[in-house]
């Protein structure tokens, strides 16, 4: 007597082979994805920094002075409605900008 088809260990095998692929390709995907945003958002700090520097460019008084050790706070917010960000940044719009300066330059960092 002649089998066709497969056993049922065979199909066993077969679908868990393809699970084992399918896992292995959606944490794949998974950190894709996460190291994509990461990437992204560093991008829109650095482009939210620059614009905090434009900012200080034009507006020197309000930086803090050399001898002092205070903080100053720009809101991201300020930044847009001032024209240094584009309103493509308003998922930013509750972060701000510390500005403090340190061993005699400006240090910049976002916050949110």
């Amino acid at each position: 007597m002649k089998k066709n088809g497969f056993t049922l260990v065979e199909l066993l095998s077969v679908i868990v082979i393809i699970s084992i692929i399918a896992i292995i390709t959606t944490v794949n995907v998974f950190n894709y994805i996460n190291s994509t945003k990461d990437e992204i958002s560093n991008n829109d700090k650095s482009t939210i920094i620059s614009a905090a520097k434009n900012w200080s460019a034009d507006n020197p008084d309000l930086l803090p002075g050399e001898s002092s050790n205070i903080y100053y706070t720009l809101n991201v917010s300020t930044l847009i409605d001032e024209g240094y960000l584009n309103h493509d940044a308003d998922k930013y719009k509750d972060y701000y900008v510390t500005i403090n300066y340190q061993n005699n330059k400006y240090i910049y960092s976002v916050q949110s």
